[in-house]
């Protein structure tokens, strides 16, 4: 959700050193989960993930990782790819939660065929 007006400090908050803070890295993540953890972390911010939404932010990475091997069947690719597009879908990291509906006309309105 994009805020409109000013912004606050908090949303620029820097360590001492200049660096921004970040989501830790789970230490058990190879160099392709770790790659991909911090580009979504990067690209979400770092208090975009709270604390009961990470085990889902970890398994979509696995998951994520996992559907590019070329050694799993087709079957396993479908399952796969559903479960990340749930996991996805409930941390509104995909392009259909950001989605906004167009407002529908009021209930009163004249309608075209009505009109004479």
């Amino acid at each position: 959700m994009l805020q409109r007006g000013r912004k606050g400090s908090s949303r620029f908050a820097l360590l001492q050193g200049g660096k921004a803070t970040t989501l830790p890295c789970p230490s058990y993540f190879g160099d392709e989960e770790r790659k991909l953890w911090h580009q979504i972390v990067r690209s979400t911010g770092p208090d975009y993930f709270s604390v009961p939404t990470r085990p889902l932010l970890e398994q979509f990475v696995m998951l994520s990782i996992a559907a590019r091997r070329s050694d799993i069947t087709q079957r396993e690719r479908i399952a796969v790819s559903l479960c990340i597009a749930k996991l996805a879908s409930s941390m509104r990291l995909s392009q259909f939660t950001s989605y906004e509906k167009p407002r529908r006309k009021p209930a009163n309105a004249a309608l075209i065929w009505d009109t004479e």
